[in-house]
């Protein structure tokens, strides 16, 4: 079972987790409520601006923040790439926000929002911001991190469906059901507490729901 769970760990694992959101959205056919919604509809747009989207997300929030990991593990800045220790967890945190800053700047500049959902904007400021708050509450206290992750993909995908979109209702319980998967084997592997994983869960969402609702806003 603890290979189970540790193959769970590694598949989700939180810098993922916009990538597979966004795959998600891009790849999941949906109706917009109104003729005026298609313009924010990623399933509608063209299939290379999607595959070169995806590959950006994923150089910028998987790639280079993970070879970021391997050299201070290798300068041994860290003792593991899993981040187990809570006071190693701050400057990665750092480093990923960096990036999704870095996301953030390019899609604004490449994508313009009179052309392109503003979806896809808003899931990389909220990379920035999510960053920002766990490196804040890491300061003090451990939370689980994939269940962070966890929490923010399930509070972009609710929040994607209720203000644009006919709610599929099996895509979003399968997001849900994902996020507790992700902290049962967590959980299994006694890397969190129940408090930790619940916690870590609900500022996903929480987190989610507010940035996504400001950008829309000031967007």
């Amino acid at each position: 079972m603890q290979l189970i769970y540790k193959f769970i760990s590694w598949l989700f694992v939180p810098l993922m987790m916009p990538v597979y959101t966004l795959a998600v959205m891009f790849f999941t056919e949906t109706v917009s409520k109104t003729s005026i919604d298609i313009k924010e509809n990623p399933f509608l747009m063209n299939p290379y601006l999607k595959m070169v989207t995806l590959i950006i997300f994923f150089i910028l929030l998987v790639i280079a923040p993970g070879l970021s990991l391997v050299i201070m593990q290798k300068n041994r800045q860290i003792e593991s790439i899993e981040l187990n220790n809570r006071r190693e967890r701050s400057i990665p945190i750092l480093i990923t926000g960096f990036y999704s800053f870095v996301l953030t700047i390019i899609l604004f500049k490449q994508l313009s929002i009179l052309y392109f959902p503003v979806i896809i904007h808003s899931i990389a400021v909220l990379g920035v911001v999510s960053s920002f708050v766990a490196f804040i509450i890491t300061l003090r206290t451990k939370i689980s991190l994939h269940a962070l992750a966890s929490g923010l993909s399930a509070g972009t995908m609710i929040y994607y469906f209720y203000y644009f979109y006919i709610p599929d209702i099996i895509v979003l319980l399968a997001v849900i059901l994902t996020g507790g998967l992700v902290m049962t084997a967590r959980y299994g592997l006694k890397k969190h507490t129940i408090n930790q994983l619940i916690s870590g869960y609900l500022i996903g969402l929480l987190l989610s729901f507010i940035t996504l609702t400001i950008v829309k806003t000031l967007l």
